[in-house]
């Protein structure tokens, strides 16, 4: 038997799932696909708040001069919706997520590792597909 203390999350865990919210209700606010801004920001950061040895910061991993305002406040989060979104716009799903990663010219690493977020965005699209369907269905998840 398990105590208390340890099916309660860590103060890592609980900061990690607010990131996860966050992403997911500003993606949604921005009209991109929650599920992939979520399966991006999980292979940018693992929904951490760091700073690559690049410069690039937050769960996202945004390059401050390319993804906020010269002047005043940046929102990460945010500031990689806009870029995302940019791309998407010009691009299919998988080639955006290549060129989010990589920038204009994505290498054969770019694309695979644009492959994972692709794979992973599918599988949290699965995943509460199934949810709503059990719950539609008036029976509590197993």
């Amino acid at each position: 038997v398990y105590k208390r203390q340890h099916l309660e999350p860590s103060v890592a865990e609980r900061e990690r799932f607010q990131t996860c919210l966050a992403v997911g209700l500003a993606a949604s606010g921005e009209g991109v696909d929650p599920s992939l801004a979520i399966a991006l920001a999980w292979h940018e950061s693992s929904m951490r708040w760091v700073t690559s040895r690049a410069g690039a910061v937050g769960p996202l991993q945004v390059m401050p001069r390319w993804g906020c305002p010269k002047v005043g406040p940046c929102d990460l989060i945010r500031g990689g919706l806009y870029i995302l979104k940019a791309h998407l716009r010009r691009r299919s799903t998988l080639a955006s997520i290549a060129h989010y990663n990589a920038g204009r010219n994505p290498g054969r690493r770019a694309w695979r590792w644009a492959r994972h977020v692709v794979q992973l965005q599918k599988q949290l699209t699965r995943t509460v597909q199934d949810v709503q369907s059990t719950a539609d269905q008036g029976n509590p998840p197993s």
